[in-house]
This record gives structure tokens, C-alpha cells and sequence, in this order.
């Protein structure tokens, strides 16, 4: 309980930017982010899997969910 008062202390309210969110490692760090209420812009690859990960995130809590479709690997793909 000490653990998540600390990353409430930390994160609440504040801008969370985390590549590859929709999914894996990525999307469970953001999932514990929105418990605390956090607000997070999540990158990923394919559109339908962040659309469904902001989802998810916005029922447990975040304030705010923002998604970017981006490969973060392939820079030059900047579309």
C-alpha cells in the first residue's frame, strides 16, 4: 500500500508519455497509471489496439487518454 501512495504522490495529475502501451509491459505500467488518475499519451503501431488500450485505461481511472500511432523503431515513418 506504501508502494502505490508513492506513485500517487508521484504521477497524480501529471503527463505520463509510455511507447508501446497498447499492449504487453508498456500497457500494464499504464494500467497502474490510471489507477492514480494520471494522464497518459500512449504510442503504438496499430490504431484499433490503442483505441481499445485508451479504452480500458479511461474505465480504470485515467484522467486524461491521448493515443499517437507511431513506429517509434522506424522514425522516418513519421505519417
Amino acid at each position: 500500500m506504501a508502494s502505490e501512495q508513492k506513485w500517487r504522490e508521484a504521477w497524480q495529475d501529471k503527463w505520463v508519455v509510455i511507447g508501446g502501451g497498447s499492449s504487453g509491459l508498456g500497457l500494464v505500467v499504464a494500467e497502474k497509471l490510471a489507477r492514480i488518475h494520471a494522464n497518459i499519451l500512449i504510442i503504438g503501431r496499430q490504431p484499433a489496439k490503442l483505441d481499445q488500450a485508451a479504452q480500458t485505461l479511461r474505465n480504470q481511472g485515467a484522467r486524461n487518454v491521448q493515443t499517437f500511432a507511431f513506429d517509434l523503431a522506424d522514425p522516418s515513418d513519421s505519417s
